[in-house]
Formats: C-alpha cells, structure tokens, sequence
C-alpha cells in the first residue's frame, strides 16, 4: 500500500500433501468455456474450437494476473470464508469491495445460464430428442438448488472441481483412443502421451481433491 512491493511471509498450515490436496479441490477456478460447443447450427466448428481456447487462455491470463497482484495484500490472520476477499480488498479501494460483489453476483449469474446450457447441450448429444430439453433443465436446477442447500460453498467448489476433472479426465481418454485408431494422424504420439499423463493428472484430482475448509 506504500507504493512497495513486497510479499508477506505467511505460515503454512498442515502438510504440504494436504496443501496440494486442497489446491485440486480448486481447479475448477480456471475452466475451459464449452458453451460455444453446442452452438454448431450458427457457427462453423473452426470458429467455435477457437472462441473456446481463447476464452480458456483469457481467463487463464486474468486468474493468474488477479493472484499475482492480491499476494502483497494476503496475511496470516485469513480465513477460508467465502467473503475473505471482500475485506481482504478494502485497504486498495472503498469502492472495491463493492464493485466485487456485484462483479461475482453477475459473473456466477452468467455461469450458471451458461453451464446449464451446457448441461443440456451434453444431454442433447447423448440421449438425442428423447428428452425434451425442459426436463433437462428442470433436472439440472433441481440438482443444482440441492447440492447448494445440503452443503457449504467450500464443499460445493471442491465437488464442482473433482467433477471437472473427472470430465476432462474423460475427454483426455478420448484423445488417447482417437490416436490410436487413426494411424495417420499428425502428432500421433504427442496426443497419446499427453493425453495419457494428463488423464492421470485428472483423475487424481478426482480422487483427491478436498475443500478449503478441510
């Protein structure tokens, strides 16, 4: 806040396996954007595959960037509340603690429209038309209500995270079986090794991640 910049030294808690462990239980901070997978009737694949890598690369860049500049601001007697970060950025701004809570409000608004697009996108591909899309929806918000009502948000980020990744361990497998079957494929081996190693990565997260909390 002196114009210096400087990181704290700040106590570690726990093991560092279990700060591992509780950083899995995170991932799901910096996602891919699939939703422009199920917009195939108005926009060419090419276009789609490269609205989805820059969106992951932009959000990426920005998560990274928002973490760099709050370590100077981190300090020992933080909680892992939710709303940690509402008082953590009240020394920078008076007017930012509130410019973030209406930023999360419209941004978590906008991810959960997005997601259950998605969702049914998803459904779509599997069970083509026989599931109207209503009852998707209808499904996904009651599941979606449930979990948020049964659990703590630490809890709910921590599932979210290990469900993710269980997702992209899946579409790692993918890669590797499509490599396999296509002998002319360019890159072939750099696909199967990396989607192998990246499977595993994922899978463990699915396997070990934790919450904050924990």
């Amino acid at each position: 806040l002196d114009g210096s910049l400087a990181l704290p030294d700040l106590p570690v808690e726990g093991t560092p396996t279990h700060a591992v462990r509780v950083m899995m239980g995170l991932l799901i901070v910096v996602q891919g954007f699939e939703t422009s997978r199920f917009l195939g009737a108005e926009h060419p694949p090419e276009e789609r595959v490269a609205t989805m890598r820059i969106a992951q690369l932009a959000s990426a860049a920005i998560y990274v960037l928002f973490v760099t500049l709050m370590l100077p601001l981190l300090h020992g007697g933080l909680s892992a509340d939710v709303t940690a970060i509402v008082g953590l950025v009240g020394p920078v701004a008076t007017v930012l603690p509130t410019l973030i809570v209406v930023a999360a409000i419209g941004s978590q608004l906008n991810a959960a429209v997005a997601d259950d697009a998605g969702c049914v996108g998803l459904m779509e591909t599997i069970v083509g038309d026989r599931l109207s899309p209503r009852w998707v929806y209808l499904v996904v918000g009651g599941l979606a209500i449930g979990v948020t009502w049964l659990t703590d948000v630490l809890s709910v980020i921590s599932v979210a995270s290990r469900a993710f990744a269980l997702f992209y361990a899946l579409q790692c497998l993918v890669t590797v079986a499509t490599a396999l079957e296509r002998e002319d494929a360019e890159h072939r081996r750099v696909f199967m090794v990396a989607g192998g190693v990246l499977a595993l990565i994922a899978a463990s997260v699915t396997v070990l991640g934790i919450p904050a909390s924990a």
